[in-house]
């Protein structure tokens, strides 16, 4: 086990990161693993309506970045210490061998232990299932020697897949066995969540929901009383070991 892993989280939009994985994002830097965040969009197309219904006429460039501005304080508060935008388009993200080949070199780059990226498939969301897809297809291919980019190959991260699109779950087919304990970072994360706002004023009362139903069951599932806000997860990989995970 790594006593301190680099966590990387993988976001369709600038604001996928915090309202999935922001909690546990923030636990771990606070325990001093590395923690980074790759963009591929800013979700200035789809996921910035409060903008475009108030100033119809507003330029693309600046919603940017206003998204962009958003996402970066949202990370100093959770203890990011890199946050990477590859300003793709979104709505449609569209996949191509150029970008997939960015995407490893970026990740070869951060060299993380850890992948946190959106569930796929994810019916009610194209740009999140095919963000998945993309991740986890560079994270199979980042540490093939043949595949040459700027950075070398490194070892290919374990991956978890973070909450499908709020609220359904059930109909996306997510179901988390693995649960994050975020009580003691929960303030900082609906904080995070505040500064994304502007564009989507629905994130706070959604996730303080989604962590809330999640505690319940990661509580349920445990017996640990004290869990009252979590994140859940879903390993790609099976685990391995000489003992079961206790």
């Amino acid at each position: 086990m790594v006593e301190r892993p680099k966590i990387l989280s993988i976001s369709a939009h600038a604001a996928d990161f915090c309202s999935r994985s922001g909690g546990t994002l923030a636990r771990y830097a606070g325990a001093g693993s590395e923690v980074a965040v790759i963009c591929l969009t800013y979700g200035a197309r789809g996921e910035s309506d409060a903008i475009w219904q108030k100033r119809p006429e507003i330029e693309l460039e600046e919603v940017k970045r206003i998204r962009r501005g958003e996402a970066e304080r949202a990370a100093a508060i959770l203890g990011v210490a890199r946050i990477r935008f590859l300003d793709w388009d979104d709505h449609p993200l569209l996949a191509s061998e150029e970008r997939l080949l960015q995407l490893i070199d970026e990740m070869r780059g951060i060299g993380p232990d850890i992948v946190l990226t959106h569930w796929t498939p994810d019916p009610s969301y194209p740009d999140h299932s095919l963000a998945g897809r993309l991740a986890t297809e560079a994270c199979q291919q980042v540490s093939v020697p043949g595949l040459k980019t700027a950075h070398p190959p490194i070892p290919a991260p374990q991956v978890f897949f973070y909450e499908a699109t709020y609220p359904y779950a059930e109909f996306t087919a997510f179901r988390p066995d693995t649960y994050i304990d975020i009580t003691e970072v929960y303030d900082r994360k609906m904080r995070a969540l505040k500064e994304l706002a502007a564009t989507q004023g629905v994130l706070p009362d959604f996730y303080a929901e989604c962590a809330t139903k999640r505690g319940r069951e990661a509580r349920g599932f445990s017996g640990k009383q004290g869990i009252i806000y979590a994140e859940g997860f879903v390993r790609m990989y099976p685990w391995a070991g000489e003992f079961f995970p206790l």
